[in-house]
């Protein structure tokens, strides 16, 4: 008796062998794949070098350990364990809150302040913006920021008790929006909005299993951006369309996006989430600005929906400031890119971050633009109408101070120019190396 359960046993597991085996030579059964960041590695080849330094081999059993039969299946079910026994998620940054609502850890960070950046940075970030802002509305160029909602600022009371931290800090969004009011710094507030809106919206903003606003959210969001731009540039733009609202327990979209990352067996509880059918209305008479977009993964929703094309000029979204996606053309590299050719060639660029990427708001793009606007060629400068606004302001300083004006006219003596000319040279002098 003993013996036979061994034996099979022995033909359980090769059976099992075999089946794998077969399936990954052949994917006879179609498995669905994994979602999130999955990077499988690539078959190796194989050369003398390779074969004898050992780097072959450790390509080789990467490569077969990814591509073996039912993998996808067999690690759906480890995390269906993990969630359903232990409420483990192997998923990055992924939390389980209360009533499973789902987040990412930065997210809870940034509700409760844990990620603030120092207050000399965010203010030195905000006169920059200010001064890209104004340098950009002298050219008819219009720039703002857009301060997108988190999800945790959304739904804090599902956050878990214990991610509550001991002290409060003053968050990033509070103080981005207080010195960006301060300093006049054109902003969408979407945050501060979709909470307004939190208990007044007939359908949820946010579904329990996404970390981007919902389907319906972005609707409404897109709606808002596309009327404050119109009404700045005083200029009808065409509109989205959205068709009455059906609800549904199928996501789509990102309404599920965490919840696929979790790679589980079994699909999470039903959720009634709300969809719209979109159309474009455009009117004869409607312009198309070319819109230029820095953002975070947010504006996919918007890109997916062709705002670039039919809304706008079909312009440029740099996702993260490293990945440039056109409409209908292959990706390129940011570093790539002309920046300053690109905005000044643009009628509307927008700035967009939710609340968990404050701390590295614009990801390099505004300090690199405000390098770029701040730094003449000896043949642009002088048509830059802030270049001499502020070389006449430092001419008017000069003569208040009595020992640096007698130099200027001792020094356009010696050189046979104008007491004037020679103060041009030197507040010229002076305000290019302030900057």
């Amino acid at each position: 008796m003993e013996r036979t359960i061994k034996q099979l046993i022995f033909i359980a597991l090769m059976l099992i062998f075999i089946c794998i085996h077969v399936q990954g030579l052949f994917h006879i059964k179609y498995e669905f794949p994994l979602h999130g960041g999955v990077v499988y590695a690539g078959k190796p080849t194989l050369n003398k070098n390779k074969w004898l330094d050992g780097s072959y081999q450790a390509e080789a059993e990467k490569y077969f350990n990814e591509q073996f039969g039912f993998r996808s299946t067999l690690v759906r079910l480890r995390n269906q364990m993990d969630y359903s026994l232990f409420k483990k998620v192997n998923a990055n940054g992924a939390i389980i809150g209360k009533q499973n609502y789902l987040y990412e850890h930065n997210y809870i960070k940034a509700y409760y302040g844990a990620d603030a950046i120092t207050d000399s940075l965010l203010i030195d970030q905000v006169k920059k913006l200010k001064y890209i802002q104004e340098a950009l509305q002298q050219k008819g160029i219009l720039f703002t920021v857009i301060f997108a909602p988190g999800k945790a600022a959304f739904y804090p009371e599902f956050i878990p008790d214990n991610l509550k931290p001991n002290t409060y800090h003053t968050t990033n969004i509070e103080r981005y929006l207080y010195q960006c009011k301060s300093l006049s710094v054109n902003h969408i507030n979407l945050h501060s909005w979709f909470n307004y809106l939190k208990n007044k919206s007939p359908y949820p903003l946010y579904s329990k299993y996404g970390i981007h606003w919902s389907e319906y959210g972005r609707n409404l969001a897109a709606d808002s951006i596309i009327n404050y731009v119109s009404t700045k540039l005083q200029q009808p733009l065409p509109h989205f369309s959205f068709g009455k609202p059906y609800t549904s327990t199928v996501m789509q979209g990102v309404d599920n996006d965490i919840a696929d990352g979790m790679n589980l067996l079994f699909k999470m509880p039903e959720q009634t989430m709300a969809y719209q059918t979109i159309s474009v209305d455009k009117k004869p008479n409607d312009v198309q600005p070319k819109l230029l977009t820095v953002a975070d993964s947010y504006w996919w929703q918007m890109f997916n929906i062709h705002i670039s094309e039919h809304i706008f000029s079909n312009g440029k979204f740099l996702f993260y400031n490293r990945e440039c996606h056109t409409e209908n053309q292959p990706m390129q590299d940011v570093g790539m890119l002309n920046l300053k050719a690109e905005v000044l060639n643009s009628n509307v660029v927008l700035l967009l971050a939710t609340d968990a990427n404050l701390p590295n708001l614009g990801w390099g793009f505004i300090n690199n633009l405000y390098k770029d606007l701040t730094t003449y060629s000896d043949t642009d400068k002088w048509a830059n109408a802030d270049y001499i606004n502020r070389v006449n302001s430092m001419k008017a300083y000069i003569k208040t101070q009595a020992d640096w004006y007698n130099g200027v006219v001792k020094q356009a003596q010696e050189k046979n120019i104008s007491v004037d000319s020679m103060l041009t040279i030197n507040a010229a002098f002076t305000v290019d190396q302030q900057k």
